[in-house]
Formats: C-alpha cells, structure tokens, sequence
C-alpha cells in the first residue's frame, strides 16, 4: 500500500522499523550501480570539499522504497535489497587500534622515497623511464629499474614489445615471478568484459587501486599496450602517499578515522561463482604509525553500515576531494611501452575511449619485489 508522500530533511526514511538516513540511501541509489559488475558508477564523492546533503520525498510500496530527491532526480530501492541490507549491516564498524595492521618491513636501501603531484608546483617533469634491452643487459641498469620504481611509484620500459614471454621476463626482472589472481597471470584485456569489472570496457575509471577485496592486495601492476586504434584511453598516475601525507597535515582527525574504521569491499562475478570481500581501513599503517596501504576504490567499495555516522561520510568525501584535485602524471600508454606501478601507493584511472585499445600486463607480488631490491639495489 502507497504512503503518502512524506518530506524529510537532511534526515531519515521511515522503513518498516528502521530509518534508514538519506546519507547512507544517497550513497547507495540503486541506479549508480553497474549492472553487469556491480560496480558503484557514482562520482558523488570529492566534488567539492563540503559534503553536499540534500532534501528528500519518499514512499513505500509493497516492492520498493522510492526516494524523490530535491534535485527532482527519483531513486527506487528494492525491498529485497533493503532487507537483505538491514539483516547484514546494522552495526557501525569497530575502531581498529592505530598501527600494528600491517608488518611489513621497511625497504629503502638508501632511497628516498620522491612524493610528487599534491599541486602542479610537485607536478614530475620527468618520467621514470628505461630501456627494455638495456635492462636485460646490464645489472647496473636493472637496479636502477628497480629503484626508480621504489623512488617514485613507478616506471615505463620502453622498447618493450608486450608479448606474453617479454611479460614474464619483465615480471621476472622486477619481482621474480607473476602473481595468480581471479583474472589470470598473464591477462589481455579490451571492451569486452570479460569479467566483472569496468576496467573490461569503454568506461571512464576513476582514480583509484586495484584489488581492495583481497586480504593481500597486487603489489605492483604491469600494463602493456599491444593494440592502439582508439581516440581517448588516457593513462594518469596519481601519487596517494604524497597526497596522504597532505591530507593528514590538513585534516589529522578525519585521517584517523579512515586509518581506523574498515571498510567493506567486494568483487562479484555471479557466473563463475565468485564473491570475494576483504574489509580493511582505506590508510593502512604499521606499528610505526607508517603509511604501507593506500586501499582507495569507491568502485569496489560496499555500502557503509546503516549506522555509519556523519562523520565518516565527510572525511571520505574529504579524501576523495584532495585525490582529485591532485596533479596526475597523464600519458597515452601506446604500443611499444610497458608500465609498471606499485599498486600499495599509486591511484591510477583511465579516461573513456572510442575503438580498440588492448592492453596486457599481470600482477606482482610486493614481497617478491622487495626481495629483488635488496638483491639488485647496491
């Protein structure tokens, strides 16, 4: 049976015998969500530094929860999907202790790391480059790959042809070997989606890294571009430790909260019977109180609990303003060149594109590229 519609301010929906806030169902519009990936396709989030609350109608049918906005745009919630939700995630999430999360070794060997692209003043002016064939050649060129990676979050090989067994002597040369994942070793990706996620598509991506639902996230990634036959498809690189490190100067008590409050993150692909799903706070540190993590992807992310309070939607929504009004390093990733990141560290997105681009690359692990920085950096 129809409600009347009834006006709420800033507040919360009645439903059956919950409320339910309009932060926590703005977060969540069903209609922001990829149908194929089940993806979050909203860029609500970093807009502007304030988190902008609006006004809302709403009704309920047998059916759905429909919530007319005040921007006179709808959004329709399935009751299946609100039950589901208020069986699952009543509860906010537990504080987790400040450092002590990771315990991962220091590895610097003399290199300090280069923090760039907080403002166009950091922006890089030059690109960490080298060349395929000298690396393969000279140990003193394969260290300085290796550190150049440690240095500034990543490096381009050029003269780099992108076949599946130049890919795995790369792999080889800067972590040992490829790490196995849920898209493969060695993988080749276009528009096709292949598998759930919108990096196999056209789609513009938003900033942000790869693998938040696994307990141990890809260290590094490599990508080659093998075909280029497109308009569009922009590379950018943004670094997120320098951009950490600017935001917790500005807003320490917002980045306290995101080093301690878990989020909840998910890869669902329902035809090849996979779901997985890690929950972990967005700034992962160790027991020094030091940076290892940066595990930044609204894509991935789940809805918040119902009971989240407003204060971790703010300083989300601060975070992401101060990650896009960073200053990226941008290129077009053609054929010829491979590109490898450290996936802890960096967020990387893509702009959308016309016409066939087809990328190659696989994952490493960042214990195995630690290892060869103590072997190869003298």
């Amino acid at each position: 049976m129809l409600r009347p519609s009834i006006r709420v301010s800033q507040k919360a929906v009645s439903y059956k015998k919950s409320s339910l806030p309009l932060l926590w169902l703005e977060d969540n519009k069903r209609e922001c969500i990829n149908k194929e990936s089940l993806q979050r396709v909203s860029d609500r989030y970093g807009t502007k530094p304030e988190l902008q609350v609006t006004d809302a109608k709403y009704e309920v049918t047998e059916n759905e929860l429909i919530v007319n906005w005040e921007d006179e745009s709808v959004s329709k919630y399935p009751t299946q999907w609100l039950d589901d939700q208020l069986n699952t995630n009543k509860e906010p999430s537990p504080k987790i202790p400040i450092g002590g999360l990771a315990t991962i070794p220091s590895v610097s060997h003399g290199i300090n790391l280069h923090y760039w692209g907080t403002s166009p003043e950091t922006a890089l002016q030059i690109l960490p480059e080298s060349d395929w064939q000298e690396v393969q050649q000279s140990q003193k060129a394969a260290g300085e790959w290796v550190a150049n990676l440690k240095k500034y979050g990543f490096g381009l090989m050029r003269s780099f042809e992108g076949s599946e067994s130049e890919v795995t002597k790369l792999a080889e040369v800067t972590a040992n070997y490829i790490r196995n994942s849920i898209f493969g070793g060695f993988w080749s990706f276009g528009a096709g989606y292949e598998h759930a996620d919108t990096a196999y598509s056209t789609d513009s991506l938003p900033a942000h890294v790869d693998g938040c639902y696994c307990y141990d996230p890809p260290g590094l990634q490599m990508l080659s571009c093998i075909e280029y036959d497109a308009v569009g498809g922009l590379t950018s690189l943004n670094d997120g430790f320098a951009i950490l490190s600017k935001f917790k100067d500005c807003h320490p008590e917002a980045f306290q909260l995101l080093q301690q409050t878990p989020f909840s993150f998910s890869y669902h692909d329902t035809e090849r019977g996979v779901h997985l799903l890690n929950k972990t706070p967005v700034i992962v540190t160790d027991f020094n109180n030091e940076v290892k993590q940066f595990r930044f992807n609204d894509c991935d992310r789940d809805p918040f609990p119902i009971d989240t309070p407003k204060e971790l939607y703010e300083a989300w929504n601060l975070l992401s303003y101060f990650v896009k009004t960073a200053t990226p390093v941008q290129f077009q990733l053609l054929p010829g060149t491979a590109l490898i990141f450290d996936n802890w560290r960096l967020l990387h997105t893509r702009t959308g594109f016309t016409g066939k681009r087809t990328l190659v690359g696989c994952y490493l692990n960042m214990e195995d590229f630690h290892s060869r920085l103590r072997t190869r950096v003298v």
